[in-house]
């Protein structure tokens, strides 16, 4: 074997090591609860409303994209979009596209991206067809009853600011927008941008709308932005579909 073999074998196992006792410090360090809960265990949670609060992602867990064919090309076949097409011939902006999906990057930063590159028209055709969102009615309902209960609730999303005014000029999503008490979103014209999973992002949201350190409840589709949530101290909630949350939070004891 020769050194270079040896030095190669020696990273492979020290990445290894790493991941291994990465992987150990956060299990050791949490409890999974039934029904995709779970919970810091140097938290110890109390279902109080006056020190407690449930904290949403949006997309997935509360609205849905509507694929309608119909929708998407009401947008698209649009005169204003006809030449469209011709951006495929653009290599530069198609390989920083191309960036963006590798690092599943969301509408509003393909929007950001166009608009640097002065293509209004794709811009505004992304925030339309964004827009076109459906309630997850079980979720809904939900939140309709932790309000019941006295629970704050708070919407803490990856959506850019322009787009979520796009939800919130809809009247279908009034019912929504209605029970939350604080909308935490990011600003994706200040940089660096600093958006879930990252740890920065819960920290940001404590300082903003969690001075009270309230105990917080988060849900999210995602479960990487669960686990980091559970890092900054919060109880996650892997949302999978309505009917799992609602016995989360059952089990929980927020809801009867």
């Amino acid at each position: 074997m020769n050194k270079k073999t040896n030095r190669l074998g020696i990273a492979i196992a020290v990445i290894t090591l790493l991941t291994v006792c990465a992987e150990g410090v956060y299990a050791l360090s949490t409890t999974t609860a039934p029904n995709g809960v779970i919970i810091p265990d140097d938290i110890t949670f109390i279902p109080d409303p006056e020190n407690a609060k449930v904290v949403f992602d949006l997309h997935d867990v509360i609205i849905k994209w509507n694929r309608s064919w119909h929708l998407i090309k009401e947008h698209t076949f649009k005169k204003d979009n006809m030449l469209l097409p011709l951006y495929l011939f653009n290599i530069p902006l198609v390989i920083r596209v191309g960036s963006l999906l590798s690092r599943g990057a969301n509408g509003a930063e393909y929007t950001q991206l166009l608009e640097q590159q002065k293509k209004s028209s794709a811009a505004q055709l992304i925030r339309n067809i964004a827009a076109e969102q459906n309630h997850i009615p079980g979720t809904v309902y939900i939140m309709q009853e932790l309000k019941k209960a006295g629970y704050a609730i708070d919407l803490a999303s990856n959506i850019g600011k322009r787009h979520l005014s796009d939800l919130q000029s809809k009247p279908e999503h009034d019912k929504v927008f209605e029970l939350f008490d604080n909308l935490f979103v990011v600003d994706y014209a200040i940089v660096p941008v600093i958006k879930k999973p990252d740890g920065r992002y819960f920290q940001l949201y404590n300082q903003t709308f969690n001075k009270e350190h309230k105990s917080v409840i988060f849900v999210d589709n995602d479960i990487n932005n669960v686990r980091a949530a559970v890092q900054a101290g919060m109880v996650g909630i892997h949302f999978k579909h309505a009917q799992q949350l609602l016995l989360a939070l059952q089990s929980l004891g927020v809801l009867s």
